[in-house]
């Protein structure tokens, strides 16, 4: 992807972006930098794709096929450099204790749960949506009040649930 200056019309680098972030850092008082958050990303999609592929094969996984999903979904194209995330990964799992691991399975599961809840609601937002333009083009104004106050009933609930989620 390239993003473009809105003042030269010419393509943004690289540490273009790494500046930019150290500064709103330092704005804030955060010490962190641009890299350390690019690594732990790297580090938690690694984890996650080792997680996910113990659980799909057993320990008898494939660690080209941790790899492979992981540079996929990071669009990351060296898969040597992210050997040492999965390194990283595989140890952080060695130490983890049965009740450590079965805390992060109920907490993976419960925001699972609240996923599906979340994009079950944002669909019937959608289907009242879809119900409100019918009447608008059907010209049916006692339609159009009944979709309206349907639509938003569905996007306060949605709202309020947003607001509850853990971010």
């Amino acid at each position: 992807m390239i993003f473009i200056s809105h003042t030269t019309g010419k393509p943004l680098s690289k540490e273009y972006f790494t500046n930019v972030a150290s500064a709103a850092f330092r704005a804030d008082g955060v010490k962190a930098t641009f890299h350390r958050i690019r690594a732990r990303f790297l580090s938690r999609i690694v984890e996650e794709c080792l997680d996910d592929e113990i659980e799909r094969s057993g320990y008898h996984y494939s660690t080209a096929t941790v790899l492979n999903r992981a540079a996929e979904l990071a669009r990351h194209s060296n898969l040597a450099s992210l050997k040492y995330y999965l390194r990283l990964a595989r140890k952080r799992r060695a130490r983890q204790t049965s009740a450590q691991r079965a805390h992060e399975l109920q907490e993976r599961e419960l925001s699972a749960r609240r996923s599906l809840a979340f994009g079950e609601q944002s669909l019937r937002g959608l289907a009242a949506a879809k119900k409100l333009i019918q009447a608008v083009r059907n010209g049916d104004p006692a339609g159009i009040t009944t979709a309206r106050a349907k639509l938003d009933a569905e996007l306060d609930e949605l709202l309020t649930t947003f607001r509850t989620l853990p971010h």
